[in-house]
């Protein structure tokens, strides 16, 4: 028993960082929030008419890239925070909104919607370029490093040549 005691116990998710300023649970939380809106898009897509399928089926794959991305990187969070815990559940809700409003048969509705799905389409394109900030700060990390290794190799090997 009184070697349990010097085994230290293991600390919760919420202690152990898998990045600067994110923990296991937040990494945790970010994917199981991206997995949750993906299938409920995924889900929704089956029943829909062409346009709509494309376009939910569209902005579930970018949330998909984007837990992969968060999976793949966990400082990706840090810079995907704010919309994995503000905006995704707020963008879910509206397409959802929406997808119940377009099943609208009302040819007075029919304006209306089309210019919904018109501002819904912008929404895939959004997280693509979430997507491509968070690949590019790693871009731009991985330069900085390869440069900054070519320069310290170039020096050595100009103090090593007789």
């Amino acid at each position: 028993l009184g070697l349990l005691l010097l085994i230290p116990a293991r600390r919760p998710p919420e202690e152990v960082f898998v990045a600067e300023r994110v923990t296991a649970a937040d990494l945790a939380a970010a994917r199981a929030q991206l997995t949750e809106a993906a299938a409920r898009l995924n889900a929704r897509a089956a029943g829909l008419g062409l346009e709509d399928r494309a376009l939910v089926e569209s902005l579930a794959a970018r949330i998909e890239e984007m837990g992969r991305l968060v999976a793949e990187d966990p400082g990706d969070l840090r810079i995907l925070r704010r919309f994995v815990n503000v905006f995704l559940p707020r963008m879910i809700e509206s397409v959802e909104a929406y997808l119940r409003v377009a099943r609208s048969t009302d040819p007075a509705l029919a304006p209306r919607i089309a210019a919904l799905r018109g501002q819904l389409a912008q929404y895939p394109e959004a997280i693509a370029a979430l997507n491509r900030a968070s690949l590019s700060r790693d871009l731009n990390a991985l330069e900085a490093e390869i440069e900054t290794l070519s320069f310290q190799m170039n020096v050595r090997k100009t103090e090593i040549a007789p």
